[in-house]
């Protein structure tokens, strides 16, 4: 539901007359869902075609220690799996609602560099200090010379890409951090250390990799709808960089993105969340009946579990009176 939101949305933005080819990663989707997403495009009428691809990487992070979804590790082989004759695209997560023209990234001057993105709004910079085995790895430390940024959203460079063996190269450093912890992983103490030194699987794998050379995009084109509702977690380069406030953000923002708590889950109270079931219900996603159900349903969880929270912090409070 996530990817058919985020493609009407970028669809019903698009200049009149664009046509798009669109490349999407079979994450082991029914036949029955694949026909409801291409439903979901031709409602939009915009000329585009949509082509299923099987990435390697699916099959290969199966690892339990890895924290991410394995669908997300399927970006790192875009360059194998898209044609040759693909020479530029847009990497869009199934979390974001696009609410301006994509086609506008089309014209940036990318500079030489392999792929353009946004700062990531919690983590400031790509450190690099000895852990575990004594090999180089991302850790709580901070260097200033290697910012970090958001993979949800990427201008990439094919060719480039693939002549840096980019999607390889974080597939290895995943797969030496692997190794590294293979005899700690039966406990939990190697676990917990796994999970600090890859919090964000391959996102922290192409940081590593790429070490700060890539080049910044605005950040509208990836606003964080977790830090438009707590701004006050967002780092501070981040803040300085946006060069207006977060309450005019909230109307100016490109793209939003959900990362963190989705807008079909329960207990996402951001009013955000109401703007992303607006798209779905035009998206056609849902019969017009079982949209307004699926809404209600989500509406329901939410006012449930918002009262068991209260109800929770008021006998908290009751406790240490």
């Amino acid at each position: 539901m996530g990817a058919s939101v985020m493609l009407y949305s970028a669809l019903v933005h698009l200049r009149p007359g664009i046509a798009v080819r669109i490349y999407m990663f079979d994450c082991g989707l029914e036949q029955a869902e694949r026909s409801r997403i291409a439903r979901v495009v031709e409602r939009t009428g915009v000329r585009a075609t949509v082509e299923w691809l099987r990435s390697p990487a699916l099959a290969d992070a199966s690892h339990p220690l890895y924290r991410m979804p394995h669908a997300a590790y399927a970006r790192l082989d875009m360059g194998s799996v898209l044609p040759k004759s693909v020479h530029r695209a847009i990497y869009l997560d199934a979390d974001l609602l696009v609410l301006a023209d994509l086609s506008e990234l089309c014209g940036v001057d990318m500079q030489g560099h392999v792929l353009s993105a946004v700062q990531d709004y919690y983590v400031v910079n790509v450190p690099y200090e000895t852990d575990l085995a004594g090999e180089p790895g991302l850790s709580p430390d901070r260097d200033v010379t290697c910012p970090y940024f958001n993979s949800g959203l990427m201008l990439v460079d094919l060719e480039r890409w693939r002549a840096l063996d980019l999607g390889n190269k974080a597939a290895e450093y995943l797969a030496d951090r692997r190794r590294l912890t293979a005899l700690d992983c039966a406990t939990a103490d190697g676990a917990a250390r796994y999970s600090s030194t890859l919090k964000y699987g391959d996102q922290d794998a192409l940081n590593a990799v790429l070490r700060g050379r890539w080049m910044h995009l605005d950040c509208d084109w990836n606003v964080s709808a977790l830090g438009l509702r707590y701004p006050e977690y967002v780092c501070d380069s981040v803040k300085d960089s946006l060069g207006t406030s977060f309450d005019t953000l909230r109307t100016t923002s490109k793209i939003l993105h959900f990362c963190g708590p989705k807008p079909w889950d329960r207990m996402v109270l951001e009013p955000l969340a109401w703007r992303w079931w607006a798209y779905c219900r035009r998206s056609g996603w849902f019969a017009p009946a079982q949209g307004i159900l699926a809404q209600g349903r989500w509406v329901a969880r939410t006012g449930w579990n918002l009262s068991q929270s209260f109800v929770r912090r008021a006998w908290a409070r009751r406790s240490h009176a």
